[in-house]
């Protein structure tokens, strides 16, 4: 297709020309326009005007032909217009606008006869232009007279100006370009002479060439540039040409190593299709291993969508891989954790390194069941895929809460056990004391009523006592074969009196014998505090159901707690229709001293004592209670057989208090415990020899080994224990008859070697006949 021309095509010379002769001709056009305009509204104006003054005179003449009405004077009044070759018509109008008279030039084009004008008025046509004079006489208009002429002279003088100007025009254009033919050089030489050093430069290659400077105007600086442009090119030119010979010695030497490299490929090739067909039966291996692995595990893309599950992942989720696979992982999570999640994915796809290769999040299963998983994360090499295995910690976290909570209450029982000791060391002496001034006191004396508050005092702060050393398990207890259906049977009677008439108490027990090993008073203290804790939760009444049955735990239902093993269980549910607990309450309710009733109605060691008696027989407590809909106990006790009853004789009964006459050494080093021992043996009769620790004790054996009857012990000494003072007696007399005693723990006792059945143990605070009794039970017992 042709090109249409393009002022752009022109050379700066046409372009120069072409602008300057535009410019110039615009500005005589406008020029020409303007005067035209003028020339035109002042020869109208001239025209009118005269038209206005030949009206004026005819109507002066020809008032009087109106007035009288002698349209002949008028006819020939009008007929001197013929020597005005410029008037075409004219007409008289009468007062009442009737044409009066009128007259017509023969030799002129016709005008058209229009409505008469009013009076002073003007009308300028395309061919003609009309004026209107009024006739006047006497001050009274009696008509008016219209003159018409064509606008032919009027056109032929406006041609004569337009021709007069476009000659102008022309010569001025003509001259205008006949200047900038020669003044366009001052610019365009520079131009030019720049363009043909630059094509002669492309066509050379020769940048040693320098453009001439003509002034210091822009073209000037241009042409600098443009000097300064051809030294830098050729100082590269040089530069390249050192860079091209020393390329081509590297290319030789490339060419060789290339040469080397070809060889080297070939065997990488072959290298690779080794490798490939290696990583074939790789990536089978890993499929099975990812198939065959044990823990539900995934592999996603980028955008967390689900490629790939194994089968463990189906038999642990509940769905198939079609349910899963084309999904995004995301919504097998958790709500809250999902943005933890989509985090740390979008970090391992921005930055893996960064990213936490393992990381815990809770999932949800086909049942909606949420999962607590342990994530073990990671990008596949060479993929933007991430592989994740899952490890179910549902059960450990469960586990781990029942460890932590049981770890709790062991700690609280430390304590509990630590200030029990201290408590009973100091109650033996107060009970001791009061139970010697009870003795010598008439039973009519005014201050006896004070000694047995104080002894009543002691006995309640040595049930506190007894109560702590119960929640902490460590405290002395006298298990045996024991069928829970003879002690609810004991215990039921009191149970109704506890929990009073307006509860109903109900039990089921089992036709056939349930045996447990355990401390009868024990067992019977957990049902009287359950008991208890059931009347305060139903003030208006209700029903204390208890009941017995054997229950075997299997191996899937131990897991469900820390420390529970499967086997045969009794199982004693106590439940009653109180008011129930709240969960929070039902996370504190064994520890010791909690208690929701008011000041004054309650220690709070009643289910602290239930936990630790249950818990000392190896035995377990589930309690179940929501607010408004009662609570139950679940106790389970291991089963044993019946039959093993008869291995085991009931304890001696406490013998009456009788004294003698035997020598005894008193081997404690707690002062006011060691000094109220030697007052009470003394008021028996007993001759006392006292030790202070464990060395003084071997010393003081050593010196009357002969004379001393039995030995009473404090388990713990400063020096040396009282197992290491046993031992070290019993090698110079092995029959020698003992009798340790002791306010400390179970599992202290145990630790320094006591809790051998043959033993003979006393435990603090101790009352000063059931002291006499026992020392006389031992000193009686076969003995050298």
């Amino acid at each position: 297709m042709r090109r249409l021309f393009s002022p752009f095509d022109l050379s700066i010379k046409g372009k120069l020309i072409l602008i300057c002769t535009i410019t110039t001709a615009s500005a005589l056009f406008l020029t020409s326009v303007v005067f035209i305009s003028t020339e035109f509204i002042s020869l109208r104006r001239s025209l009118v005007n005269n038209l206005f003054s030949f009206a004026g005179t005819v109507a002066s003449n020809v008032k009087g032909a109106v007035a009288f009405n002698d349209e002949k004077s008028a006819e020939e009044t009008l007929s001197t217009l013929d020597s005005v070759p410029t008037i075409s018509r004219a007409a008289v109008y009468d007062r009442n606008g009737l044409m009066f008279a009128s007259y017509r030039r023969e030799s002129t084009i016709s005008v058209p006869d229009t409505l008469p004008l009013a009076h002073g008025a003007f009308r300028f046509g395309v061919n003609h232009v009309e004026v209107s004079q009024p006739i006047i006489l006497d001050k009274e208009i009696i008509g008016n007279v219209t003159v018409t002429s064509d606008l032919s002279f009027f056109y032929s003088r406006m041609a004569v100006y337009i021709a007069i100007l476009f000659g102008v025009m022309g010569l001025s254009l003509l001259a205008s370009y006949l200047m900038l033919a020669k003044l366009q050089l001052i610019v365009t030489k520079p131009i030019l002479n720049l363009a043909g050093l630059m094509e002669k430069i492309s066509r050379k290659r020769d940048y040693s060439i320098r453009a001439k400077i003509y002034g210091r105007d822009e073209i000037g600086s241009l042409a600098h540039g443009f000097n300064e442009m051809l030294t830098k090119i050729q100082a590269r030119d040089e530069e390249l040409e050192l860079y091209r010979k020393h390329l081509e010695e590297l290319v030789k030497k490339r060419t060789s190593q290339l040469s080397e490299a070809n060889n080297q490929l070939k065997q990488e090739l072959t290298e690779r299709l080794r490798a490939e067909k290696a990583l074939v039966e790789s990536e089978h291996r890993y499929r099975t291993i990812f198939e065959t692995t044990g823990n539900p595990s995934l592999i996603a893309d980028d955008s967390g969508t689900i490629s790939l599950v194994n089968t463990a992942f189906e038999k642990w989720s509940g769905y198939s891989r079609k349910e899963v696979e084309g999904k995004s992982w995301m919504n097998f999570c958790f709500g809250e954790d999902r943005p933890k999640m989509k985090h740390y994915h979008d970090l391992r796809n921005s930055d893996p390194e960064a990213a936490p290769g393992n990381y815990e999040v809770r999932l949800l299963d086909r049942e909606g069941n949420v999962h607590n998983t342990y994530l073990s994360v990671a990008v596949i090499p060479a993929s933007k895929r991430t592989v994740c295995s899952i490890l179910d910690l549902t059960e450990l976290k469960r586990l781990e809460e029942q460890l932590r909570q049981s770890q709790k209450m062991e700690a609280i029982g430390r304590l509990a056990g630590g200030v029990a000791h201290d408590f009973n060391n100091i109650l033996t002496a107060i009970i001791g004391y009061a139970s010697l001034i009870q003795m010598k006191m008439a039973r009519t004396d005014p201050l006896r009523s004070y000694v047995n508050s104080v002894l009543a005092s002691a006995e309640r702060a040595a049930h506190l006592t007894t109560g702590l050393l119960a929640f902490s398990r460590k405290q002395v207890i006298a298990p045996k074969p024991l069928d829970l259906n003879s002690v609810i049977k004991n215990v039921q009677q009191l149970l109704g009196r506890i929990i009073g008439e307006d509860i109903e108490l109900r039990t089921d027990c089992p036709p056939h014998s349930i045996t447990v090993f355990a401390d009868q008073g024990q067992i019977e203290q957990v049902l009287i505090n359950l008991a208890t804790n059931a009347r305060d939760a139903m003030p208006e009444g209700g029903v204390l159901s208890i009941t017995i049955e054997i229950v075997v735990l299997p191996e899937t239902t131990s897991q469900t707690r820390a420390d529970q093993k499967p086997g045969n269980y009794a199982l004693i549910t106590v439940s009653d229709t109180g008011i129930g607990m709240s969960k929070k309450t039902v996370e504190s309710i064994f520890e010791p001293f909690f208690t929701t009733k008011e000041v004054g109605k309650g220690t709070g060691l009643g289910l602290s004592i239930v936990y630790g008696i249950i818990k000392q027989h190896n035995g377990y407590v589930d309690v179940c209670s929501e607010p408004g809909s009662g609570t139950i106990f679940r106790i389970y006790l291991p089963l044993v057989d019946a039959r093993d009853q008869g291995n085991l004789k009931a304890a001696a009964s406490r013998g009456r208090t009788v004294g003698g006459n035997q020598t005894i050494l008193v081997a404690e080093d707690d002062v006011a415990a060691r000094a109220l021992i030697k007052e009470v043996l003394e008021t028996y009769g007993y001759s006392v020899i006292e030790a202070v620790d464990g060395e003084d004790a071997v010393n003081r054996f050593e010196e009357h080994r002969d004379n001393i009857d039995l030995v009473v012990i404090d388990v713990i000494m400063p020096k040396k224990n009282g197992r290491a003072v046993y031992e070290h007696i019993t090698k110079t007399r092995p029959r020698i008859r003992t009798l340790f005693i002791s306010g400390y723990t179970a599992d202290i006792i145990n630790e320094k070697g006591i809790s051998d059945k043959n033993l003979n143990f006393l435990s603090k605070p101790v009352a000063p006949d059931v002291l006499v009794a026992k020392v006389r039970e031992v000193l009686d017992l076969p003995g050298t």
